[in-house]
């Protein structure tokens, strides 16, 4: 520019005066260009900045990704990975340069992988496909991944793949806790209706005996005490008609104790806590365990099995206490409270210890089977006892609302 300008002072030196006005509209003109290329060249310098900025600003985006990103050639090498994939591999990224990427996948999805890229690569141009495969980290885990492909053709002509790496451990776990809800959700309605077909079997037995054996031995023993009454007192038919009519009256007070072990008359004519005043009294009668029964008379609806499930669950305990407590009384509360009963069945004796290692042993009192079959009906069982003694078992179950 310089050179123009003394080019342009020489050439008006030498231009007569007509002439000089014409050289300095010239001279103006060329410093006005000059300003000109000046601000382009300043705006081109500020473009540039703005590109760098800008690919710096795609590189830090491609490399931070949350998802990885990885470059096959149609042999299936690697010819390049941003850091999240090479984070979620645990491995340098520069040493996978040009490897098979292959050698990431776990051995028993080796071949899914093999036939997924053939097909990607017979494909057409963006074409896009999905799969699921276990891969291999730096420490030798694998871990499960889903790989979102897209089959892309360079200016070379040569087909790329890109793929987009996802760790879906966490998606894998929630499905496994999914199915593993649902299989326990299957198996519960299977013991629910295996309950339910328990207790109809229970009360058909129940009730066979009642009115079949039950019968059959108050009618014999009728008939034996009437037989009885025509022979003299002190003779020995009478005394041998008087022992059998004693052995019947046994085994009539069995059947009805089985009969009501089976299936509670009460449990299934009157409810719950009806049947629990009724197993009260069976309890001191039978093991000598005086029981107080207290119930806050709140309605307490429940499904037959519910009903049935806690009634021997409470027996369970009660006939634990009287075995192991110690102890001459127990008590039992009954109380309903935001959509849930509560029974609570306590005692002053003994204790158990500690009855987590005792329940998980199996050892004695019950105490697994009680919580199985609870679990199973959306019910909780809680635990409260010391070596000082007392213990106190809560039952709780949803009502049938």
């Amino acid at each position: 520019m310089v050179a123009i300008k003394d080019k342009v002072l020489s050439t008006a030196s030498s231009l007569s005066a007509d002439e000089l006005p014409s050289a300095e509209s010239l001279l103006h003109e060329l410093r006005v260009h000059q300003i000109e290329l000046e601000m382009q060249n300043e705006e081109l310098r500020r473009a540039q900045l703005a590109l760098e900025e800008s690919r710096d600003r795609y590189v830090d985006l491609f490399d931070f990704a949350p998802v990885g990103y990885v470059t096959l050639s149609e042999k299936g090498l690697i010819e390049g990975m941003n850091l999240t994939a090479a984070s979620l591999l645990g491995r340098e990224r520069a040493a996978m340069h040009q490897t098979r990427f292959s050698v990431l996948v776990a051995p028993e999805d080796g071949d899914d992988w093999h036939r997924f890229l053939l097909s990607m690569m017979r494909d057409g141009e963006r074409s896009r496909r999905t799969i699921e495969l276990h891969l291999v980290r730096g420490d030798g885990l694998w871990f499960p991944a889903q790989l979102d492909c897209v089959r892309i053709t360079g200016d070379d002509h040569e087909a790329n793949l890109r793929l987009a790496l996802i760790d879906i451990s966490v998606r894998k776990q929630a499905e496994a806790e999914q199915l593993a809800a649902v299989r326990m959700e299957y198996l519960r309605q299977l013991a629910v209706e295996e309950m339910l077909t328990e207790q109809r079997e229970r009360h058909a037995i129940a009730t066979d005996l009642h009115d079949g054996l039950g019968q059959t031995l108050h009618v014999a023993r009728i008939k034996l005490e009437t037989l009885a009454k025509g022979l003299p007192p002190e003779t020995p038919s009478r005394a041998l008609l008087d022992d059998l009519s004693g052995l019947l009256s046994e085994a009539s007070r069995d059947v009805r104790a089985l009969t009501s072990k089976l299936s509670p008359p009460a449990l299934m004519d009157l409810g719950l806590v009806p049947a629990l005043s009724s197993l009260a009294a069976e309890m001191e009668r039978v093991y000598g365990l005086e029981v107080a029964v207290e119930d806050d008379g709140a309605p307490k609806p429940l499904t037959p099995s519910q009903a049935a499930i806690l009634f021997r669950a409470v027996r369970e305990l009660l006939i634990n206490v009287s075995k192991h407590a110690g102890v001459g009384t127990a008590t039992v509360k009954v109380s309903a409270a935001k959509g849930r009963l509560v029974i609570a069945v306590a005692d002053k004796g003994r204790g158990i210890g500690d009855w987590r290692d005792t329940a998980l042993a199996g050892k004695g009192f019950g105490l697994p089977s009680v919580h199985e079959r609870l679990v199973f009906l959306k019910g909780a069982m809680g635990i409260s006892s010391g070596v000082r003694g007392g213990t106190t078992v809560i039952l709780e179950m949803p009502m049938d609302t």
